[in-house]
């Protein structure tokens, strides 16, 4: 079960990212119900959308969901919690600078 959270969780996250603003309304709540449901992947999610919401703010559905996130798991970014990908240990940073 905690699978198919990782792999549904992951899923609506990269399909809000790369369909933009042509989401149904639904999904942006359905997501923020999702989200908080996954626990082991609050870190991966909001490392997710932040990087999503830097690349691109026009996605208004995008920055609802990644908004919400944030102000709920926003202090993993703070902490460099680098090291929390739901299959690996990978790092990743916030930019492409760093």
């Amino acid at each position: 079960m905690a699978g198919s959270k990782v792999g549904e969780t992951g899923s609506k996250a990269n399909q809000k990212a790369e369909a933009g603003a042509d989401v149904r309304d639904e999904t942006v709540p359905h997501l923020i119900q999702l989200i908080p449901n996954a626990s082991q992947l609050h870190c991966y999610t909001v490392h997710k959308l932040y990087r999503a919401l830097v690349a691109d703010i026009s996605q208004q559905p995008l920055v609802q969901v990644a908004c919400w996130c944030i102000g709920e798991y926003g202090d993993s970014l703070l902490q460099g919690d680098w090291l929390c990908t739901p299959t690996r240990s990978n790092t990743y940073p916030l930019s492409d600078e760093d």
